[in-house]
């Protein structure tokens, strides 16, 4: 990875665990994130991967309007570090760490 890319992705990863961290004391099952990037592409090609303990818990999180808030906060943190995305949603997907 280039020098450049690498402190890039540092600093993606500064935001995200910022956001990670808080995400984790709302109790709706959120267990952790990560994220991929094409860094030629940046930041469009940026996504990030939000890890729910199950489906039922990304059911009730999108019932509940979290979905908005967990959005709204991955956003705040990225633009925190003059990471600004476009449309915040096309960037980020809710999967299950279910077998």
């Amino acid at each position: 990875m280039k020098k450049t890319f690498k402190k890039l992705d540092n600093t993606v990863i500064r935001a995200l665990t910022n956001a990670c961290e808080i995400a984790k004391d709302w109790d709706c099952g959120f267990e952790w994130l990560t994220h991929t990037a094409d860094y030629n592409k940046f930041p469009e090609s940026l996504m990030v991967t939000c890890v729910f303990t199950s489906e039922e818990d990304i059911a009730r999180v999108r019932e509940q309007n979290i979905e908005l808030k967990l959005h709204q906060l991955i956003a705040f943190n990225l633009s925190a570090e003059q990471i600004v995305l476009k449309n915040v949603s096309k960037h980020i997907r809710f999967v299950a760490d279910e077998p």
